[in-house]
């Protein structure tokens, strides 16, 4: 599932955190990212990784929730 499929079914962003890890920014296109699922204390939520455009060292990760 990609984010463009994800926000036709009724979702939208709910939060943005850092990651540690390095993703290319070239041509980088933010609909065809590939959703994950989160574990842990946000377990079973939809979240997307995309590039930081302040720093290399790190993402962007960007949860999702149902409107």
């Amino acid at each position: 599932m990609t984010v463009a499929e994800l926000m036709l079914k009724g979702y939208k962003v709910a939060d943005v955190k850092y990651q540690r890890g390095y993703m290319i920014r070239k041509n980088f296109d933010f609909g065809n990212s590939t959703i994950l699922i989160a574990g842990g204390s946000r377990k079973g939520q939809f979240y997307a990784l995309i590039p930081c455009m302040e720093s290399t060292q790190y993402c962007k990760r960007v949860y999702f929730e149902a409107v």
